[in-house]
């Protein structure tokens, strides 16, 4: 009898490892189908990542970029103007106004002194010096009183500053009195009773030969909202027997002999040394107004 029970024992024992057995085979399997599946979503998830990586950035590189579009957008409002064209003339005899020394006095190449002047470096006197130089230099017989005497009320000043600088600039009325200096300008004063300014008949200088500066357009060119005229300049400086002619307004760099009355082209035979420089101007309404005067620095 009891070894009877034992061997049914055994059995049952047996036949609960081989379940055992087989139970754990399933789970085997299961997790490995379970591997199998994870393994096949991570590919298929890395794959569809790739694709839309992959179609976004190609995307990208045949649309461009906001910033490329507006390079692209300015490029094609690019336009060369004549340099013959009155408006491209227009700007450079309004701004460019000290070089004649017989005038412009210490102002003499104002704006050749430096590598870069901007409408913020311009000093007060300057800006004043630039609207009396639009006004009475050009046609004074409105404002000459009975003695030959020119008198600008301040208002008629203000008014050309801010039509050359714009509505928002700002300046202090003084007057451009520069003792011992033999030029026109230096006779310009401000006269506080008549809120004006006044330059006496006496003032007037008649000298034959002066230091000027010489200019000549050589490309304008509007982009948008900004035009850039560049132009080549010498200085003409006297000396006994006439002139001599220096590549820039700073150095010392002779480039020719002038005698009185002799006639050169110096844009002509000299194109290739002298300096140039770029004036930049933008639209202020419906005019343009000067932003900043560059010396174009040439590659050596």
């Amino acid at each position: 009898m009891k070894n009877k029970k034992e061997e049914k024992k055994t059995v049952t024992n047996l036949e609960l490892s081989e379940q055992n057995k087989k139970l754990k085979s399933d789970l085997d399997g299961f997790k490995r189908l379970m591997i199998l599946l994870i393994i096949l979503m991570l590919v298929s998830v890395i794959s569809q990542g790739l694709y839309f990586y992959a179609k976004i950035y190609k995307e990208q590189e045949e649309t461009p970029t906001i910033e490329t579009k507006e390079v692209e957008k300015e490029e094609e409002k690019e336009e060369e103007l004549s340099i013959e064209s009155q408006e491209v003339k227009s700007l450079i005899q309004t701004y460019d106004v000290f070089n004649n020394q017989l005038d412009a006095a210490n102002f003499f190449g104002y704006f050749y002194k430096k590598d870069k002047v901007t409408v913020k470096d311009i000093s007060d006197k300057a800006k004043i010096y630039m609207a009396l130089s639009n006004i009475a230099f050009v046609d004074n017989k409105e404002y000459t009183d009975d003695k030959d005497n020119v008198v600008l009320p301040k208002e008629v000043v203000q008014e050309k500053v801010k039509e050359l600088f714009g509505k928002e600039v700002t300046y202090k009325d003084q007057a451009l009195v520069e003792e011992g200096n033999d030029s026109r300008m230096a006779y310009f004063g401000f006269d506080q009773e008549r809120q004006a300014y006044v330059l006496n008949a006496y003032g007037h200088s008649s000298v034959a030969y002066y230091n000027e500066i010489k200019t000549n357009i050589d490309k304008a060119l509007k982009k948008d909202k900004q035009l850039e005229i560049t132009l080549s300049m010498y200085k003409k400086v006297v000396n006994k027997e006439g002139y001599t002619i220096y590549k820039d307004m700073e150095s010392n760099q002779e480039l020719t002999t002038l005698k009185f009355g002799e006639e050169k082209d110096i844009f002509k035979e000299y194109k290739q040394d002298l300096q140039q420089y770029k004036y930049t101007f933008v639209l202020d309404e419906d005019k343009y107004i000067l932003s900043s005067v560059e010396k174009i620095i040439k590659e050596a």
